[in-house]
């Protein structure tokens, strides 16, 4: 195979060339091909995305509230239970009372 002329390499083709840059064709139209275009009103698609999450967003979040905030306010109480437990058998009254908090002395 033979490398590429670097002269090909930058130079797209004009006018004269039948075949044009990127369907370019250069000749007569064709018949029988439909162009498409978008309204420009659909163009725009976040109109009105922030005004209109203010409140619907806001509804569908408070609607699904009680499904998140059940199980976070069972799951901080367990926490905070533990923590507690814990503080306390690594107390010196938690110690007098033969709780160790699951750490045996070295002595």
């Amino acid at each position: 195979m033979r490398p590429t002329s670097v002269r090909m390499l930058g130079e797209m083709p004009g006018g004269k060339h039948y075949l044009g840059w990127w369907g370019d064709m250069g000749s007569l139209p064709q018949k029988g091909i439909v162009q498409y275009a978008q309204s420009p009103f659909r163009q725009s698609a976040m109109k009105g995305a922030f005004s209109g999450y203010l409140f619907n967003g806001f509804a569908r979040i408070a609607g699904h509230f009680p499904y998140v905030a059940v199980p976070f306010g069972i799951g901080y109480a367990i926490y905070a239970y533990a923590k507690r437990v814990d503080a306390w058998q690594i107390s010196k009254a938690g110690h007098s009372r033969g709780y160790g908090g699951g750490r045996r002395a070295t002595t």
